[in-house]
Order: structure tokens, then sequence, then C-alpha cells
């Protein structure tokens, strides 16, 4: 009876064996998972800028061009408010 049923795999053993296959293949999709997400975080950081932040001809101008009209409104200001 304890052979038929261990060829049926309803035996004690069977489920042990059971137990320990369903462990095994939750291990394999956690490292699997695991390996996934390390190559995709080597990817990503291999995708990202090197040289850090680089402007560009326009934008620098436009920069430049922004932070020279501020001086000049605060100098007019100044100029204005200052009494003789």
């Amino acid at each position: 009876m304890r052979r038929r049923m261990e060829q049926m795999g309803t035996g004690p053993s069977s489920e042990n064996d059971r137990m320990l296959k369903e462990r095994e293949k939750r291990k394999e999709r956690v490292d699997r998972r695991k390996q996934r997400l390390a190559d995709e975080r080597a990817k990503l950081k291999a995708a990202g800028p090197v040289g850090g932040i680089k402007l560009g001809r326009s934008t620098l101008f436009f920069a430049l061009g922004t932070l020279a009209l501020i001086v000049l409104v605060i100098v007019i200001f100044i100029i204005i408010r200052h009494p003789f």
C-alpha cells in the first residue's frame, strides 16, 4: 500500500519531495529576479550621463542674458532710488 501511494505521489515522502522541489523552484525564481534587477541597474547606470551637465551654446547665452538682465534691473533700481 505504501509503495502504491508513493507511485501515485500521495505518500508522506512525496510530500517532502514536493516541498523541496517547490522550495527549489521558488529559490530559482528569486535568483532569476535578482539577476534581472541587477542587469537592469547596470544597464541604467551605463545609459546615464557620463560627463555631468553639459550646456549647449544657446542655453549658455540664454542663462548669461537672463543674469545680465537681472543685474541691469537691480542697478537701475538702485540708481533711481538713490537720493542726491
